[in-house]
């Protein structure tokens, strides 16, 4: 495959909650995943764990982001009193993490970023337990270059990241990225990877030395 699809770029913000509920700033994703349109909150933790409980997820169609972040366990308690799907994202750094939240049934979701969990390797990892579990699974960013989004969509290819990824164009962040071509999105929030072996977006020298601060040699 060497088409990767990426997750409406269009987001909105706000604060959300009824006394004793949920409080603080959350972000809102819309996107197509795999049981049709919905949006879910991007919360990194607003939920305290007092107030877990108090959870109206009947609201949330997709899924809800790292509620409490880092918290596996009580992200467990909080999956088993709400139908909505947990997402894990922060809490998960590596496949001994995932491994943990599979045996709690932590989540029903997980977003696999591969600057997160230790590399690719790492990533395939999780991205093969969470197959196997029947986890959903979906690649994000880390504010990457071209070529690290090249990385990321190659990445979200894999059969079993049902759900599309979250990147986006580098006009999004970049006047211009360090890549040539640069990450285009069609209407279809689909960009095309390339065709030969490797990233296939490849820095362009005179973007790089533009933006180098330091030089560093290693010997094999």
């Amino acid at each position: 495959m060497n088409e990767s699809t990426m997750r409406d770029p269009r987001e909105a913000y706000g604060r959300c909650g009824a006394p004793g509920e949920i409080h603080g700033p959350v972000r809102f994703k819309f996107g197509h995943g795999p049981h049709g349109h919905g949006f879910g909150p991007h919360g990194h933790g607003p939920w305290s764990r007092a107030r877990r409980g108090n959870v109206r997820a009947a609201i949330f169609s997709v899924l809800s982001e790292e509620p409490m972040h880092g918290y596996l366990i009580e992200h467990a308690e909080l999956q088993r009193r709400i139908a909505t799907p947990v997402c894990l994202d922060e809490s998960i750094k590596g496949p001994r993490d995932f491994r943990l939240a599979l045996k709690i049934q932590a989540c029903r979701v997980v977003n696999v970023k591969p600057g997160r969990v230790g590399g690719l390797h790492n990533a395939v990892q999780i991205h093969n337990m969470a197959r196997d579990a029947g986890v959903t699974a979906w690649v994000g960013g880390m504010l990457e270059s071209g070529v690290g989004v090249g990385i990321c969509g190659a990445l979200a290819t894999l059969p079993g990241f049902t759900y599309p990824a979250d990147m986006f164009p580098s006009r999004r962040f970049y006047r211009h990225d360090l890549t040539d071509p640069e990450i285009e999105f069609d209407g279809r929030c689909h960009f095309r990877l390339g065709e030969r072996p490797g990233v296939g977006f490849e820095p362009v020298p005179e973007r790089l030395e533009a933006v180098t601060v330091a030089r560093h040699s290693f010997a094999a």
